[in-house]
């Protein structure tokens, strides 16, 4: 796997973490801690960079409501693609494809589900017709 890819992937396991972030006392010490072991799972080059963008931006500035540590994580996000001159989104455009990546496959399965009941109704009512039209 490319380092990019792994960035990608680092960059979005981050920002779903943040999207649900409740500000309790519990959950404050667990994204510190978070914040500061996340980056031993990449690369030793990457590992350094990300490590420290969560020192010079440390996440106790951000967590006291779900909006900042959404805007903490688009932050990290943007600070590592400038220092590496990587292109990066918008805030609104990095929102979007992270909800989508979120409630895109859960809603083909919603829909999916609506469409094998939808079908095993009807199945059921034509057996029921042809079982009665046999009386």
């Amino acid at each position: 796997m490319k380092a990019k890819e792994n960035i990608d992937i680092f960059f979005d396991y981050f920002n779903f973490a943040t999207y649900y972030y409740t500000p309790t006392k519990y959950n404050k010490k667990k994204m510190k801690i978070l914040c500061e072991t996340m980056s031993f799972f990449l690369p030793e080059k990457e590992q350094n960079k990300i490590f420290k963008l969560f020192i010079k931006y440390p996440v106790q500035s951000f967590y006291d409501s779900p909006q900042n540590m959404r805007e903490y994580g688009y932050l990290i996000y943007m600070e590592y693609h400038k220092e590496n001159h990587l292109k990066f989104l918008d805030y609104p455009s990095y929102r979007e494809r992270l909800e989508t990546k979120l409630y895109t496959h859960e809603n083909d399965i919603v829909f999916s589900k609506k469409r094998v009941h939808t079908i095993l109704f009807s199945m059921v009512i034509i057996i029921l017709i042809i079982c009665l039209y046999k009386l």
